[in-house]
């Protein structure tokens, strides 16, 4: 998609906001949450531009402007999200994007479920939907979990907020999640040891410097990467099949005689697998 036109749709979300804010739609906090979300989305120039419309065109209370700005460059310009591009290039159809983006994705499936649920409830046919909408109410209420967690942990993890060096009960010396041999935290595990930090802050690290020690993949990469290698893998043996299975059909087989390019036969003359001693010759 053209990128002027991505930071025109960008910008109006923005400017929406506000005037959802102004008509009294949309609650202050409400409005601080999304536009928060939305910056860290956006090149810092177009913000800066935003703000500058703001403080121009827009009748908004000195504190309200006050509030925008600063939910910017307190919680959002010194973000630091620990991505890692070299992973997702070892995908063959790598699909790169930040914490906030992951945020605003999921967030927008939260919306089309909402609108499937009241679908389900005005459908004009007289059809029995409840299990449908017991399914489709059940995958709202645990995406929408999901959601509240990413976006919690992406704020933890984007603010450079502190987490505890190792779960309770391990000792700090041991291997934990910011060794070398620990592995990349859930939503969840993030959220925890932040809370956990406020008793040991001598030892706490932010998350970035945390996995800096890691030499795995994320999982769901490691994963994709294997299924990859494995589909590899079978594609190359399938094609070596298929080259030494055309050489064999192509000489009289030993065992039942059938001629070039017949196929084998058993020995009551129905027609059989390639045998062994055919294809073995063949390799």
């Amino acid at each position: 998609m053209n990128q002027t036109l991505v930071t025109d749709r960008a910008r109006n979300r923005m400017q929406n906001l506000i005037g959802g804010y102004l008509q009294g739609v949309t609650s202050r906090e409400v409005m601080l949450s999304i536009l928060k979300w939305e910056m860290a989305l956006m090149d810092g120039n177009v913000v800066d531009d935003f703000l500058r419309d703001l403080r121009t065109n827009w009748i908004l209370d000195p504190d309200v402007l006050d509030a925008v700005s600063r939910t910017y460059t307190e919680n959002v310009q010194h973000w630091v999200f620990p991505e890692e591009p070299q992973s997702s290039t070892q995908l063959p159809d790598a699909i790169e994007c930040t914490i906030p983006e992951l945020v605003e994705s999921a967030g927008m499936a939260v919306g089309i479920l909402r609108q499937v649920l009241n679908m389900l409830v005005g459908v004009n046919t007289r059809l029995n939907l409840r299990r449908a909408y017991e399914s489709v109410e059940q995958a709202l209420h645990l995406v929408s979990e999901e959601v509240a967690l990413l976006e919690q942990a992406g704020e933890l993890v984007g603010s450079g907020a502190l987490l505890a060096p190792a779960f309770p009960g391990r000792k700090v010396q041991e291997a934990s999640w910011c060794s070398t041999k620990g592995a990349p935290l859930t939503p969840k595990q993030i959220i925890w040891l932040a809370s956990l930090a406020e008793g040991q802050r001598e030892l706490s690290l932010t998350y970035a410097d945390g996995i800096s020690h890691h030499s795995t993949l994320p999982q769901l990469v490691a994963e994709q990467v294997l299924v990859g290698d494995r589909q590899r893998i079978w594609a190359e043996e399938e094609r070596v099949f298929g080259e030494e299975y055309g050489i064999a059909l192509a000489r009289t087989c030993p065992r039942c005689n059938s001629g070039p390019g017949e196929n084998c036969r058993s020995y009551k003359g129905m027609e059989t697998s390639i045998h062994k001693r055919r294809y073995t010759t063949a390799s």
